[in-house]
């Protein structure tokens, strides 16, 4: 195989220390690579339109408990870990009963939702089919793995993490290490075992799963925004700053195009995003009959559910709920073309959440609170056309615009940890 593959998520020109920077945007990309720039001794300012820092990434605290907007945790890597430290955040691990994972068959959920023939044919599929040059994520699980798998755990998966289905997901754009590792073999295991000769521990006392803190994430986000109080100007635009030199773009893609002419700006505004909605619902652990704990539940789309997943908020983390007797349920939803659920009110929402928990776990009541989050621009699509896109739009940043970077969750990471370790990555 010969994928293509992006040697920094940040586009564009490479760091230089001697140089003034201007981060332009201050969500978490934007403070992350702050932190990474201080680090370093470099000079740079942050400028923010809004009055607050964080961008999705909020916590709501009522008299329920912890709600999070966005994000409720990361994995965990070496840079986020020092990054902790630095900022004296006390990382919160996720508790034992999130080990649990589940996926949705014929309406229960369940560990492994394979039948024995599925999970035969599946190995069968693994050991004997070779590679070839795959577009998207759904070419490599029905090549490699099989329409059972790729069906009932593939699917699910990732749209729990990119809110796309397998036909819209580049292959090496949203399974980029799978990518790396099909370089070197294309027979997969023998890549695989390959890869691991390769692999070193980086850091043996890396604590491993998910992880978030005693508050929520905001406490990330808060604790950046003060470690960099004296480089961040809020309610500036960044159109507005005067001298446009060494500019490093952190806002969405159709946001950043405003900043160039042509071809550029044509690709960035073509950037496609999905409408996310965010769903948590409070229960009485009561009123769900087949409740069972762990970290949550993926839902394939043969369910014919509203959800792609729901997490078990206060399984995973402990004191997310006020009361020990109440269960915080988030639910995440995609408002597409056909069913448009981010125009509906939000007790519209709730219902259609209400709904699905009442097929997964027999509810006997409405919930006894809930909250509604919409994002119309939340997730970027990692299309075959944006993996493509990468490459040009880094090419025409080096040869046109060697004074502007483009970084954020379009550029090739989307996860906290990723775009925490290209910007320790960048300055080195």
């Amino acid at each position: 195989m010969n994928y293509k593959i992006l040697k920094n998520s940040i586009l564009g020109a490479r760091f230089e220390k001697d140089k003034d920077y201007t981060i332009v945007g201050a969500g978490i990309a934007g403070l992350l690579l702050g932190f990474y720039l201080k680090k370093a001794g470099a000079s740079f300012r942050i400028v923010e339109k809004s009055s607050r820092a964080g961008g999705l990434l909020s916590t709501h605290i009522d008299e329920f408990g912890i709600t999070e907007t966005a994000a409720n945790g990361f994995l965990l890597c070496s840079e986020m870990e020092e990054l902790c430290k630095k900022l004296d955040l006390t990382l919160k691990p996720a508790n034992k009963s999130a080990k649990k994972r589940f996926l949705v068959r014929d309406g229960v959920c369940k560990q492994n939702p394979l039948k024995m023939t599925e999970m035969l044919r599946t190995s069968f599929k693994l050991v004997f089919s070779r590679a070839n040059q795959f577009k998207t994520t759904k070419e490599f699980g029905h090549t490699l793995l099989g329409e059972p798998f790729t069906k009932q755990v593939m699917e699910p998966g990732f749209q729990g993490i990119y809110g796309a289905y397998l036909d819209e997901l580049s292959f090496p754009g949203a399974m980029t290490t799978v990518a790396k590792i099909l370089n070197q073999s294309s027979y997969l295991p023998l890549a695989l075992i390959k890869n691991k000769r390769k692999e070193t521990n980086k850091s043996t006392s890396l604590k491993k799963g998910t992880h978030s803190f005693e508050k929520g994430m905001q406490e990330l986000t808060s604790k950046l925004a003060y470690h960099l109080r004296e480089h961040i100007a809020y309610e500036a635009d960044g159109l507005d700053i005067g001298t446009w030199e060494n500019l490093i773009l952190t806002t969405p893609a159709f946001v950043s195009s405003n900043f160039f002419e042509g071809s550029l700006k044509q690709l960035l505004n073509r950037v496609k995003y999905s409408p996310i909605i965010s769903c948590t619902v409070i229960y009485k652990r009561e009123d769900l009959n087949q409740f069972k704990d762990g970290f949550g539940c993926l839902i394939p789309r043969s369910e014919e559910m509203n959800s792609l997943g729901i997490l078990f908020n206060n399984c995973i983390f402990k004191n997310r709920t006020v009361d020990k007797d109440h269960l915080s349920l988030t639910a995440i939803l995609r408002s597409d073309d056909e069913n448009q659920i981010i125009d509906r009110m939000d007790v519209d929402i709730k219902n259609l959440v209400h709904a699905d928990v009442n097929k997964l776990f027999d509810a006997t009541s409405q919930p006894q609170n809930y909250y509604v989050f919409k994002w119309e621009n939340g997730i970027p699509l990692y299309s075959p056309e944006l993996y493509n896109n990468w490459f040009k739009m880094d090419e025409l940043l080096k040869k046109e615009y060697q004074d502007i970077r483009l970084f954020g969750n379009y550029t090739g990471e989307i996860s906290i940890r990723g775009m925490c370790e290209m910007a320790a990555k960048w300055v080195g």
